[in-house]
């Protein structure tokens, strides 16, 4: 499973959840149930609170071992609104992000935005519904270095957490890895991870306005000063 948090300029959030099964998990699901694998998952109360189904056909969407894949989507307009989007998430009555927070804040000419919050992954008992012994032996095996490079399998079953801010960012929490694209954190099933991360932009438009009031202002001091010397080179001559 993932989830993109990527957060606009104007305080706009888009937030992507992604749901992937590998090909061995995919066969045996369809060989032992007739069904895909992640059909037996249940979107309903996601879809009931504004996300939507994407196309999965993108390989940015699609990692290289996966058979099966769901994607949801769902944008916000207001910081105010991701706390809600994500609080949405949830497994067996309780949220995966706890108390998310997006707050952005005007310092002269830069604006900061600042994303703060719990993620907690319930164990696998309450994570997945009953499955028969063949799917759930073949979903939970573990993976060993010997695994042959020619029969790529995903990793195990944990929830990736992207988040990508505007600007310059920083990472006030742990367990994270850096990307191009932004800063990730895992977590496995019955783990808690901290997400705490901070960044600042340039506000351009307030540097044209404060650059155009500066330079008014000096036309207008040069302004009174010629002002001033033509009214005492007047006096004078009088």
């Amino acid at each position: 499973m993932s989830a993109v948090v990527e957060v606009g300029p104007s305080g706009s959030s888009d937030v992507t959840l992604a749901f992937f099964a590998d090909k061995e998990a995919a066969d045996v699901s369809k060989k032992v149930t007739g069904k895909p694998l992640l059909s037996m998952l249940d979107f309903q109360p996601l879809t009931a609170t504004g996300w939507s189904f994407l196309s999965t056909s993108s390989s940015l969407l699609r990692p290289r071992w996966v058979t099966d894949s769901v994607v949801l989507y769902r944008r916000v307009n207001r910081p105010q609104e991701l706390s809600s989007a994500l609080a949405s998430i949830a497994v067996g009555g309780a949220p995966v992000f706890d108390g998310f927070e997006l707050e952005s804040r005007n310092r002269v000419l830069f604006k900061t935005y600042t994303l703060k919050g719990t993620v907690r992954l319930p164990s696998l008992e309450v994570l997945l519904p009953p499955l028969p012994s063949a799917l759930s032996d073949t979903i939970f095996k573990q993976k060993t270095p010997e695994t042959s490079p020619q029969e790529p399998s995903g990793p195990p079953l944990e929830l990736e957490i992207e988040v990508r801010m505007p600007g310059r960012a920083s990472v006030l929490s742990s367990y994270t890895e850096a990307r191009a694209t932004g800063f990730v954190w895992r977590v496995m099933p019955g783990e808690t991870r901290e997400v705490f991360i901070r960044s600042e932009t340039l506000e351009t438009s307030r540097i044209a306005l404060w650059s155009l009031s500066f330079g008014s202002g000096v036309v207008a001091v040069a302004f009174y000063i010629a002002a001033r010397r033509r009214r005492a080179s007047t006096s004078l001559r009088t």
